[in-house]
Formats: structure tokens, C-alpha cells, sequence
């Protein structure tokens, strides 16, 4: 686990990563927990930043997005590393877990979308990019995954992408997180 710098001059300013920590309440060492609230309160524009973060944080965690029945849709499934022995074992069991969403669901799954061996880190992988090209020709109303982190693991870049399907009309549904079907 990063820590937080406990010699933090007011002029540097958080890391969102360390940012997205302290609203999912992973920062719990008081060594690190209070320089770190000492400087929000010194610095306005780390202030600013923690509100917005809070706020999306807040948004991931209440929201419920229900397909409607009928629903197009496809699936995307990621894995970092695949095994030797067996490399198609991790993403077979997320498509699986995807199709039985999409089958409870009633949700008509058209397609999955697939990147092995794909770090979360690169938002430029093959799969990720064919199913943002899928959402751009509007052939698809919602995303089904296994895990948010299939996606992104970075929360800026899981908003940039978020806020994509949005404009586009389209749900993300996750069999694993607090929303979903």
C-alpha cells in the first residue's frame, strides 16, 4: 500500500490515487490519515478535487441501473494474465458469470468482447476498443461485466468511460458491484 508523504509542503498536491483512498475509506493509519487531512484543509485546490472525487465515489456506490427487458447487449471480459496451463480458464468463467447475468436479466447478449493478457492500466486494448466502437455505431444499449476493474482500474479513466456510455444511452451492468441487474 502507497503511503501518503507525512512531509507534504502545502504546495504539493494529493494524488488522486491517494484521493480515491481516502474516500473509500483505505486510508486508516492515523500517521498517514493526518497529514493528509491537514493538508485538504490548507489547500483549496486539493479541497476541490476531494469533493469531486467524493462525489463520484458517492455516484458508484448508489447507483442502480436496471436494463430494460429485451435489451441489446455485450459483454466485456479482461485479464491481466492468463495462465499457462490453462489460458482460457479466467475469461471463459467471467463470460460465464456475464452470460448468467444477461440470461437472469432477460437481457439479449449479442457479442463479448474480450482482451487477454491486458493490463486494466492501457485503455488502448484491442477488445476495449472494438466494444467503444460497438457503443459509438449504437448497436448496443448495455455493457455487461463481471467487475468494474475489467474495465479500468483507474477511477478517471473508469469515469471517462462511464460518462461515454452515458452520452450514448447506454447502462453498464456489473454482476459483482452494488449496482447492476
Amino acid at each position: 500500500m502507497q503511503k501518503v508523504n507525512p512531509d507534504r509542503k502545502n504546495s504539493e498536491h494529493i494524488t488522486d490515487h491517494d484521493l480515491e483512498r481516502y474516500h473509500l475509506g483505505m486510508i486508516v493509519d492515523e500517521i498517514e490519515l493526518a497529514p493528509l487531512e491537514e493538508h485538504l484543509l490548507a489547500c483549496s485546490t486539493c479541497t476541490e478535487r476531494a469533493e469531486a472525487t467524493a462525489d463520484y465515489i458517492d455516484l458508484i456506490r448508489g447507483v442502480t441501473i436496471v436494463p430494460t427487458i429485451g435489451a441489446r447487449a455485450v459483454g466485456y471480459v479482461r485479464a491481466a494474465a492468463v495462465s499457462h496451463t490453462d489460458p482460457r480458464s479466467r475469461l471463459d468463467a467471467q463470460t460465464a458469470t456475464i452470460r448468467s447475468v444477461a440470461e437472469a436479466a432477460g437481457i439479449d447478449l449479442v457479442s463479448v468482447f474480450e482482451d487477454a493478457g491486458e493490463s486494466a492500466n492501457n485503455t488502448r486494448r484491442p477488445g476495449l476498443l472494438a466494444l467503444l466502437a460497438a457503443v459509438a455505431a449504437g448497436r448496443i444499449t448495455v455493457v455487461i461485466v463481471p467487475d468494474l476493474a475489467r474495465l479500468a482500474r483507474d477511477t478517471g479513466d473508469l469515469r471517462r468511460l462511464m460518462d461515454s456510455f452515458a452520452r450514448r444511452g447506454v447502462s453498464i451492468v456489473s454482476a459483482t458491484e452494488s449496482w447492476g441487474v
